[in-house]
């Protein structure tokens, strides 16, 4: 993103403090470019033209879920945009394989932090952006794929978006 504009500033979080340590090693923006180990709950006030949350969701409890979309929400200015990428319930098959690679991933491995898994599916995520104040696009990225991967587009506006299959 820092590379396709020069105009760009991209604040990014994680809580793995090991992942923030390489992707500042491997920064090559300067100041458009900053990386902080904390939540998301967390993000620095002021106005973004957008936020993007990859994966992070389904570690996270419903209720914390809501605020953090809640919190994006107020963070973004009049016409921003808040995506979301995460996997979706269906096809079951994709849904299954997903869970296997999770549960190796955070309960076995230990590669991603987390514990309790909170899926949604697809019809989960439209009603909280919803219920949150959004215009929702919903993007299937899964065809070809392995993983059920959608992304959730979610203006801060009255706009009403047509839904992407």
């Amino acid at each position: 993103m820092a590379d396709r504009s020069g105009q760009r500033r991209i604040d990014a979080c994680d809580i793995d403090a090991a992942k923030i340590e390489i992707a500042g090693k491997a920064n090559c923006f300067g100041d458009r470019l900053k990386f902080e180990c904390k939540a998301g709950s967390d993000l620095h006030h002021g106005t973004y033209d957008s936020i993007v949350i990859c994966d992070v969701l389904y570690l996270l409890p419903y209720d914390r879920q809501e605020e953090l979309i809640r919190n994006c929400r107020a963070q973004l200015k009049e016409a921003g945009t808040l995506l979301i990428k995460e996997t979706d319930k269906k096809p079951r098959w994709k849904y299954l394989v997903n869970l296997c690679q999770e549960t190796f991933s955070v309960k076995i491995a230990g590669i991603t932090r987390g514990g309790k898994f909170y899926f949604r599916g697809s019809e989960g995520y439209e009603r909280l952006l919803l219920d949150c104040g959004f215009a929702v696009r919903t993007v299937r990225l899964d065809r070809g794929y392995l993983h059920p991967h959608i992304v959730y587009i979610g203006t801060n506006n009255n706009l009403t978006l047509e839904k992407e299959n």
